[in-house]
């Protein structure tokens, strides 16, 4: 006589050809006689005896004993879930032990998946023995990407819906880049985050940032944002990428006297103001915006990098005060450079020939 299948077991039990006792004690022979290398038979097999509902105190001996001592993952996970859904009054001693045991892989996602859907409240108050986060089913821990996690182009609206996410206090970098975002929130626990990553989303403004005082990244360009609000408290910020925005003013930056790098281009700005208090800075982006004078830059007394370039700019007489400038870009502005103009021996102006000469001294 030929050995059933799983699934003609449980076809037979869905066709009452055979009864949920000897239903289950056929899949118990299976999984017991299965070689360790038909591993998708054995699992099958775990399936089915949770979806007939078998509760026979051999069934959950014998899950017990594959949760704790099977090699396989899958197998693992899958034993888990059936004694939490057949065994919801004897689940909670294992599956506490195997939570705090097992490794972030496929066996302890299963088992968080199946606790999120029981309603028993003392199964349910194991989910909090592991960290964890649940993006739409997709299940993540904080070992699987130690300090970076990534989560751009994952269609997110709202970041509040990350469940999960408000755990990770020891976060170094996030990326939420090329998503559905439209406001900034969820984030106060990241105490710890240095770089945030939030371009190429729908934001309109800057805001609920004033937990993160560790930051020194901060990445919004290709956004909506019309105004430079929200970093008061930034004070250890370096880096603002603000490019390809809808901003008109130049403001909102006085705090945060650390800053490094800043990146205003392609923007509506039509007067350079409200950068006098960043002493640090070494590298300004203000290309393709609306400026026609250079003014309000004396005070960048380390700045080295300067780019100018595509706007309706026609001197640069004020350039002079900034002796460690090393790069210039003015191309494409309506520049008439005059003959007697002392800038800095070891400034680089790359894109030279878009600029309307007359003369140059330098």
């Amino acid at each position: 006589m030929s050995v059933l299948t799983p699934n003609q077991i449980y076809g037979d039990f869905r066709n009452k050809r055979l009864s949920r006792s000897n239903a289950s004690r056929l899949l118990l022979t299976l999984i017991e006689n299965i070689p360790d290398l038909n591993n998708k038979a054995k699992i099958l097999s775990i399936k089915f005896l949770g979806l007939i509902t078998s509760k026979e105190p051999n069934v959950f001996k014998l899950l017990e004993n594959l949760l704790v001592s099977d090699l396989n993952d899958l197998i693992r996970g899958n034993a888990a879930k059936v004694i939490i859904s057949n065994f919801p009054d004897k689940a909670k001693e294992p599956i506490s032990w195997i939570l705090q045991q097992e490794r972030p892989g496929s066996c302890l996602k299963l088992i968080i998946k199946a606790l999120e859907t029981v309603s028993t409240p003392k199964l349910r108050s194991l989910l909090k023995l592991r960290d964890y986060v649940n993006f739409k089913g997709d299940i993540y821990f904080p070992s699987e990407f130690c300090s970076t996690f990534n989560l751009s182009g994952k269609n997110i609206d709202s970041i509040k819906k990350i469940d999960g996410l408000d755990k990770l206090t020891n976060l170094r970098k996030l990326y939420l880049n090329f998503n559905q975002i439209r406001k900034i929130n969820g984030l106060v626990t990241l105490v710890n985050l240095n770089s945030l990553h939030l371009q190429n989303n729908k934001l309109s403004e800057i805001k609920n940032l004033d937990h993160l005082g560790k930051l020194k990244s901060l990445q919004v360009f290709d956004n909506q944002i019309s105004e430079i609000d929200g970093l008061e408290e930034l004070k250890d910020l370096e880096i603002l990428n603000l490019r390809n925005n809808k901003i008109e003013e130049v403001k909102g930056l006085d705090h945060i006297v650390n800053l490094k790098r800043l990146d205003l281009s392609n923007n509506q700005i039509t007067d350079i103001k409200g950068l006098e208090n960043l002493p640090k800075l070494e590298f300004l982006d203000l290309s393709h915006n609306h400026i026609a004078e250079i003014k309000g830059l004396n005070h960048l007394r380390n700045l080295k990098f300067l780019d100018l370039r595509n706007n309706k700019i026609t001197q640069i007489e004020s350039l002079k005060e900034l002796r460690k400038l090393r790069c210039l870009y003015l191309g494409f502005n309506r520049i008439k450079i005059p003959c007697n103009l002392e800038l800095s021996e070891h400034l680089d102006i790359p894109d030279i020939k878009n600029i309307e000469e007359s003369s140059l001294n330098i």
